[in-house]
């Protein structure tokens, strides 16, 4: 390799670290020049290089700098939290379409306009206001969180991503010590959050975070991330809470009554994502499918539907509705 080659590579390695660690570089900068010995042509150059290269996390903005008295095109690698901050004051100033959703997200974390100033915070809260007579969120997507359940949420998503396992604490109905579980995914299912966990035994769990008492360091460190590859169909397939892992979904065939068919139309909204429109009798009647893994997973929203959805197959589902519906009768009377 010749020394010129072999310079260069040393110099665009170095200017690569030099972003990493959070250093604006321009090639205006004189004391840089100085420093790798090379004129401001040949740094611009090896600048535009490393934009080209890792244009995904390496930005460029015009900023005024002092040394050269205008603004110019300086490099710096992407800030997560401050360039998530650019991103909402843009759209906040120029589209009213995701006004609501930043309402939401400030009503769950009220800290999320913190690094911007007074005036910035004015502004964004100003355009969003402006939507408050008009939308009303009479039921809320996301769970409220007490501060201590929003700590043990921030430490889980830390788990998670760092695949590290855990002792956790959890109390449904009795109060479980869950020791050295793999954090494997944090899960949004039915307006509320789930922690999925693979136990000892290699046994499957979700569970609902808000029933999460403490967690604590486990004498394990971390687990392999090909452990996540067995799990992420059924991550991609889950319909609510009760959709079990590494069970073959089964098929129910429903019929809808004529009077509620529009709801359940192919245009419509589904309510599962397995749910699939099959045809309309002459009376209006619709058919539909929709997979399951346990009758759970599917008798509440069929009871929530009654009298208008009957179960047409199959014929074990239809009895264990049946004797469901005579239980709640005989406590009634």
């Amino acid at each position: 390799m010749s020394t010129a080659i072999s310079n260069k590579i040393n110099h665009i390695f170095k200017l690569m670290i030099m972003l990493v660690n959070d250093k604006e570089l321009y090639p205006q900068d004189t004391n840089l020049q100085n420093e790798l010995e090379i004129s401001e042509r040949t740094l611009r150059r090896y600048l535009e290089n490393i934009y080209k290269l890792f244009s995904h996390i390496v930005l460029i903005e015009k900023v005024k700098k002092d040394d050269v008295n205008r603004r110019i095109d300086v490099y710096r690698c992407s800030n997560k939290d401050q360039d998530n901050i650019h991103i909402l004051k843009y759209f906040a100033n120029n589209t009213s379409d995701i006004t609501w959703v930043m309402q939401l997200a400030l009503e769950n974390n009220p800290t999320l306009l913190e690094n911007l100033s007074k005036t910035e915070q004015n502004s964004i809260k100003s355009t969003i206001n402006q939507d408050t007579d008009t939308i009303e969120f009479v039921t809320r997507p996301f769970e409220k969180f007490s501060i201590e359940q929003q700590s043990i949420f921030n430490a889980l998503k830390f788990a998670v991503k760092n695949h590290e396992y855990k002792n956790i604490a959890y109390k449904y109905e009795e109060l479980e010590e869950l020791l050295d579980v793999k954090c494997l995914k944090i899960l949004f299912i039915s307006n509320n959050w789930y922690l999925a966990i693979e136990a000892k035994n290699n046994i499957h769990r979700l569970l609902r975070i808000s029933f999460i008492q403490e967690i604590s360091y486990s004498k394990k460190s971390n687990y392999q991330k090909s452990v996540l590859n067995k799990y992420n169909q059924y991550y991609r397939k889950i319909q609510n809470p009760f959709t079990q892992y590494n069970v073959k979904a089964q098929i129910a065939i429903l019929q809808v009554s004529h009077s509620r068919a529009k709801y359940f139309k192919s245009n419509m909204k589904k309510f599962f994502p397995s749910q699939r429109y099959i045809d309309e009798d002459k009376d209006g009647n619709i058919k539909i499918s929709i997979e399951y893994t346990q009758p759970i997973e599917i008798l509440p929203f069929i009871k929530q539907w009654l009298p208008h959805i009957t179960i047409i197959e199959p014929e074990y589902l239809k009895i264990e509705l049946k004797k469901e519906l005579t239980e709640a009768i005989h406590d009634l009377d």
